[in-house]
């Protein structure tokens, strides 16, 4: 969270992908004991790079948190989550060709989990903003994404 190493592109990719493996990767650390609360809030300070790279890691790991370990994850959580993937959206506009439709790939995917759990009940945080996070990429989602809105 070091200001001077906001323009370090290559360390703060590193820092959310080293951190989103050793919390939520197939090889997690249990040692290791952060909240998605606790670490969602470091993932925005990463954003403010404004690289694709660190754009993409970061759609990755929050991915990764909300399919693979969405039982964990409290209200305060999924908010910051949403928080996460508003911001994410903001900075879309950087996007390269080549990456734009990777992050969109994995940014669909992980609105459409949300999406999911929201259905089943499974979806502690606010259903408004969930819903405005989804109209906010509609240009970019299936039709039944937005359809549910």
């Amino acid at each position: 969270q070091n200001p001077d190493n906001r323009e370090e592109t290559a360390l703060v990719r590193g820092a959310v992908f080293f951190i989103g493996h050793s919390l939520w990767g197939a090889q997690r650390i249990p040692s290791l004991k952060y909240s998605p609360m606790t670490v969602l809030p470091v993932f925005c300070t990463a954003l403010s790079t404004s690289h694709q790279l660190v754009l993409y890691e970061v759609v990755v790991q929050v991915e990764r948190l909300v399919t693979k370990h969405q039982e964990t994850i409290t209200a305060p959580s999924w908010e910051e989550a949403v928080s996460v993937l508003e911001l994410l959206v903001t900075r879309l506009g950087i996007l390269e060709d080549d990456m734009k439709q990777l992050v969109h790939t994995h940014l669909q995917a992980t609105i459409g989990q949300l999406e999911q759990l929201a259905m089943t009940d499974s979806y502690a945080g606010s259903r408004s903003r969930l819903y405005s996070l989804v109209e906010s990429v509609s240009d970019i989602s299936p039709e039944a994404s937005v359809v549910h809105l």
